[in-house]
């Protein structure tokens, strides 16, 4: 059993009774219940554009930027989920027809996004805060079902050069 949404390479090996063995790898993709949050940021204001839950993968808790904005999932009083994260308000560009590397940064007053959180069945709302920890945003979250199907896909490929190709797009 696995605890964490995540891809998994999974090893089987098989002794018979002479002591031979026998051995298959292959990828085992494990989701959870998550929401999907759809954001819109606009000059220090976020607004809620709507919110789902279905399948698929919760970002690694582990990793979180050491500041940032932050949300918090609750069950009455209680903290169920807390993690950190940044609004992508950097564009990153470089300069075409050139042969070096060149270009620089768009700051965006304006964007939107989607936080992707693990679903708790005995959540209430979602509480969101920016960066000085004043809360923005109060997303309730009662009585949303979870949606049929994933926000993944699984595709292989073993085409004439490849052996096999697993590839997970997150998304709609």
């Amino acid at each position: 059993t696995y605890s964490n949404s995540d891809a998994y390479v999974v090893t089987l090996t098989v002794t018979d009774d002479e002591g031979e063995k026998s051995s298959d790898t292959m990828t085992v993709v494990v989701e959870n219940e998550i929401y999907i949050l759809n954001l819109n940021y606009d000059s220090g204001s976020l607004s809620l554009e709507s919110v789902i839950a279905k399948t698929g993968f919760a970002p690694d808790n582990r990793i979180q930027p050491d500041k940032g904005y932050k949300a918090d999932v609750f069950s009455n009083d209680e903290k169920l989920y807390t993690f950190k994260f940044d609004i992508p308000l950097q564009l990153h560009y470089d300069e075409p027809g050139t042969d070096e590397l060149s270009g620089g940064f768009l700051e965006l007053e304006k964007t939107n996004f989607t936080l992707v959180i693990p679903y708790f069945g005995n959540a209430k709302q979602i509480d969101i805060y920016d960066t000085s920890d004043n809360l923005l945003l109060i997303v309730n979250v009662v009585g949303i079902p979870v949606e049929r199907g994933s926000n993944c896909v699984l595709m292989n490929y073993s085409g004439p050069s490849a052996y096999k190709l697993d590839i997970v797009f997150v998304g709609d």
